[in-house]
């Protein structure tokens, strides 16, 4: 299983928990505050606990599409069958 396989697993296990949440992180990229999806665990020596699984798109003019091709029915079949 790929690293963003276990991250989506992660995500919806969070999701159906109740441990997902929206916040704004700093990209350390370039410092840019960000929306990020981020679950929370319990972790007994961390005050933060929260995990970045996610980067919403912050799309020009609010449309994924200028900025994304979408996949190919090919993928998206494939991606169905799990």
């Amino acid at each position: 299983m790929t690293r963003h396989e276990l991250n989506f697993r992660d995500l919806k296990d969070a999701v159906k928990n109740g441990t997902a949440f929206l916040l704004e992180c700093e990209r350390v990229s370039d410092g840019k505050k960000v929306m990020t999806v981020c679950i929370t665990y319990e972790h007994p020596e961390l005050e933060h606990n929260f995990y970045p699984v996610a980067e919403l798109i912050d799309a020009e003019g609010g449309d994924p599409f200028q900025e994304y091709i979408p996949p190919s029915d090919d993928v998206v079949n494939k991606a169905r069958q799990g």
